[in-house]
C-alpha cells in the first residue's frame, strides 16, 4: 500500500471501521504488488532473445570468434532475464490476461479462506484485494 499516502490510508481503515461497527459485515481490504512473481515468463523471453542472438552469429556472413559468441549469447540470455524481472509493463505484455486474472482470483480466495473471514459471528465477510500487477 505504499502508493497510497497515509490520509487515504486512516480514511479507508476508519470507514472500514464504521461500516462494522454499524452492520455484520467483516471487511478485509487487501492490497498487492502482484498475484505471482511469472518467472518462467522472465525465463522464456531470456532464452527467446538467446536464440534469436545465438541465430544471428550462425546466420551471419560475418565471422565471429568462438568466445565472441558465447559471451555475447550469456550477456543475451542475463541482461534479458533481469530487465523483464525489473521492467513490470514489459512482463505484463507477455502474461496472457488469462492468466493474470487466474492468479489474482487464487489468491484473494486464499487470502480470503485462510483469514477466516468466513467464520464471523454471521458468517458474513468481504474482502477487496487488489493486484497492481494484474490490475484486478
Amino acid at each position: 500500500m505504499k502508493e497510497f499516502n497515509d490520509d487515504f490510508k486512516s480514511e479507508l481503515y476508519q470507514t472500514i471501521e464504521d461500516i462494522e461497527n454499524s452492520s455484520l459485515v467483516e471487511i478485509v481490504a487487501i492490497f498487492r504488488g502482484s498475484s505471482g512473481k511469472y518467472r518462467d515468463v522472465s525465463m522464456w523471453v531470456a532464452l527467446s532473445l538467446m536464440f534469436a542472438v545465438s541465430s544471428f552469429f550462425m546466420f551471419s556472413p560475418i565471422e565471429f570468434d568462438v568466445y565472441m559468441i558465447w559471451l555475447f549469447t550469456f550477456i543475451t540470455f542475463f541482461l534479458a532475464y533481469f530487465l523483464t524481472e525489473i521492467i513490470k509493463p514489459f512482463k505484463r505484455f507477455f502474461v496472457s490476461k488469462k492468466r493474470m486474472k487466474r492468479h489474482a482470483d487464487l489468491y484473494a480466495r486464499a487470502v480470503f479462506q485462510k483469514g477466516g473471514i468466513r467464520f464471523t459471528n454471521e458468517r458474513i465477510g468481504v474482502l477487496f484485494y487488489l493486484s497492481e500487477f494484474e490490475r484486478r
